[in-house]
């Protein structure tokens, strides 16, 4: 079962494109195509948000497939 992305980040780059989503991208490696290196840099990337001060985490995700 595919779900639908509804977070406001998802949102946004639904209604602007790849422009609008932009701001949010932290990196446009191709390297993070592979999907087992895009997942552990995912989870380090918001556990890193969680623990840090002054950033929101908009993660919702509870498990990578």
């Amino acid at each position: 079962m595919h779900r639908r992305r509804t977070l406001p980040i998802a949102e946004a780059a639904k209604a602007t494109g790849l422009a609008g989503f932009e701001f949010y991208l932290v990196s446009a490696d191709t390297r993070l195509e592979e999907k087992t290196l895009r997942q552990e840099t995912e989870c380090f990337l918001f556990a890193w948000a969680d623990a840090a001060d002054g950033f929101v985490n908009w993660n919702r995700q509870v498990s990578w497939r």
